[in-house]
C-alpha cells in the first residue's frame, strides 16, 4: 500500500509539471 501511494503521489507530481508545461507552450503560441 505504501509502495502504491508513492507512485500515485510521484506520478501526480509528474503531470501536473506536464500540464504545467502544456499550458505555458500554449500560451507561448497563443502570443505569437
Amino acid at each position: 500500500m505504501k509502495n502504491l501511494l508513492r507512485f500515485i503521489i510521484r506520478y501526480h507530481f509528474f503531470f501536473l509539471f506536464l500540464l504545467l508545461e502544456t499550458v505555458s507552450v500554449i500560451l507561448i503560441v497563443q502570443k505569437n
